[in-house]
């Protein structure tokens, strides 16, 4: 399961770096819910929590309930 999660982080920096650190697509200046479906690693949930602080992040991994008190 490691090595699983730390391909999906890889995964997650490389792509970071192809599109210029940029999370979001679509044209939202202040998202205030986001659900992050892709059951990951919860990298891109945590690092969008981070960014939009007062944002509503929902990861399905509960354990980044401990960490980021706006990520559910």
């Amino acid at each position: 399961m490691t090595d699983e999660i730390d391909r999906l982080n890889d995964q997650h920096k490389i792509l970071s770096k192809v599109f210029d650190g940029r999370l979001i697509f679509p044209p939202i200046v202040e998202p205030k819910k986001i659900l992050d479906c892709g059951y990951g690693s919860a990298s891109w949930a945590v690092e969008v929590a981070e960014e939009y602080p007062d944002c509503e992040v929902n990861e399905a991994l509960p354990i980044w309930l401990k960490i980021l008190s706006h990520c559910r």
